[in-house]
């Protein structure tokens, strides 16, 4: 529709790439000079659409294993929530390959408190988000594709490839539109949660398809 075809258009500001690219995209991170958790933190910004800087603050007590979702805290930075909307999470379904790559995390920071934490003296007890920026650069796709843009294969992808409906896609994003109500705001994360976790599962299914190699250890 004309509708979708702008908001297509109108998220392409950050360079990315396209979903027939990624075999190559694959290839180049395997062979990329970077570390195990840099390698699982790409994997995962394209798995789960989550914003790099709310991705690495992932904790072990926000994931639910038994109902298969990673639930995080409305004020966790990187979300952009607005101060009427940070009492409510974003809820990101866990597909096996999701999964697949926490269990990974497990093995590297399993006794820490946050998944990607990393050692030496930093500013935070978790990775620098601007490390899956520089991780992506060393994969010779420096001012071709950012981190913020692997998100827009979302929307691009998912509308083209698995013709799933704009406004799942949306909550995927977390994106959280107008001036909706918290009663509202709860009703549609809980109205939509069986749509997403449908289109979740198809759409790491199809990376996994485009060349994604989930287990890493190096």
């Amino acid at each position: 529709s004309r509708f979708t075809n702008t908001r297509v258009e109108a998220i392409k500001h950050q360079p990315s790439i396209t979903f027939q690219e990624l075999p190559k995209f694959f290839t180049s991170l395997e062979e990329a000079s970077i570390n195990r958790l840099s390698r699982i933190s790409v994997k995962m910004t394209i798995l789960t659409f989550v914003r790099v800087s709310a991705l690495v603050q992932m904790q072990w007590n926000q994931l639910d294993f038994d109902s298969r979702l990673w639930v995080i805290p409305g004020d966790t930075k990187g979300l952009k929530r607005t101060k009427k909307q940070e009492d409510t999470p974003h809820v990101v379904p866990l597909t096996d390959e999701i999964i697949n790559l926490i269990e990974q995390l497990r093995e590297c920071n399993g006794q820490r408190e946050y998944c990607f934490w990393t050692p030496g003296k930093t500013a935070t007890p978790y990775m620098n988000p601007s490390n899956i920026n520089k991780a992506v650069q060393r994969m010779g796709y420096a001012k071709l594709c950012t981190a913020h843009g692997l998100r827009s294969l979302a929307t691009t992808a998912g509308l083209e490839e698995l013709n799933a409906r704009y406004e799942i896609i949306e909550k995927c994003l977390g994106h959280i539109t107008g001036n909706k109500t918290k009663v509202r705001i709860a009703y549609d994360r809980a109205e939509y949660l069986n749509e997403r976790r449908e289109f979740m599962i198809k759409w790491s299914q199809a990376v996994v398809k485009q060349g994604m190699i989930l287990r890493s250890d190096y």
